[in-house]
């Protein structure tokens, strides 16, 4: 099952990438950011060079520190649905993804 999702920045009220799960994570960055602005405020770190970031293992690597401790060790489909019902918001960042 292919999920994908649009990372926003809530207060800027801005589309910075997708990401996606298919068996795999995917990060695309937006076309319209820059790398260089994206890894000095991303919460993804990007290949210098790379608008893209895959991960075949853990497909949450990058976002476990959003999830509830609980969550953390938890099956992919439960973290979805975490994500599809909370919008994987966190207080320390405007951050969100919200489902395509």
């Amino acid at each position: 099952m292919k999920k994908q999702y649009n990372l926003v920045n809530e207060s800027l009220h801005k589309v910075f990438g997708t990401i996606s799960f298919n068996g795999k994570f995917v990060f695309k960055l937006a076309d319209d950011v820059s790398s260089e602005v994206w890894n000095k405020i991303g919460i993804i770190p990007l290949p210098k060079g790379s608008r893209e970031k895959v991960i075949a293992g853990d497909q949450f690597y990058y976002l476990n520190s959003r999830l509830p401790q609980k969550l953390r060790s938890a099956k992919i489909s439960d973290k979805l649905k975490y994500v599809d019902e909370t919008k994987l918001s966190v207080a320390s960042d405007s951050f969100i993804l919200e489902q395509v």
